[in-house]
């Protein structure tokens, strides 16, 4: 047999198999182990008080506007007779009010808000003490 110095001996395949089993099962634990940590994450996440009160205002906000009546059973679907939330109605106008600010012109808007200028006083507008004196 010929030595060669600067060629390295491989292991044998049944080393090879238990080093990449071994590689596997490694990552294996890894990945468990991590998925552990980030479900405890979001658990902690999820039950901080902060994001529960956002999850039950959205809730809420969906339900008022979902919301609707239950029908009796002797009367047909009215439109007129069923009322509407005080939520649905502020969104609404809200929506309203937002729909007209867009469909109006800026300048005209920048004009009723412009105070209007003074009018010049004139001779008979002044008290007597500051009228001019014609002599």
């Amino acid at each position: 047999m010929i030595f060669l110095p600067n060629r390295r001996q491989t292991p044998s395949l049944s080393a090879q198999i238990r080093a990449s089993g071994r590689r596997v099962a490694h990552r294996q634990k890894r990945i468990s182990d991590d998925t552990a940590i980030l479900s405890q994450k979001i658990k902690r996440q999820l039950a901080a008080p902060p994001n529960l009160l956002l999850a039950s205002g959205i809730g809420f906000i969906i339900g008022e506007i979902t919301y609707r009546p239950p029908v009796k059973s002797g009367q047909p679907d009215n439109k007129s007779t069923t009322t509407r939330s005080p939520l649905t109605i502020a969104l609404s106008l809200i929506s309203s009010i937002r729909t007209l600010y867009t469909a109006l012109p800026l300048v005209w808007l920048m004009k009723a808000a412009k105070p209007k200028p003074p009018k010049p006083k004139t001779a008979h507008h002044l008290p007597a003490s500051r009228q001019p004196w014609n002599g």
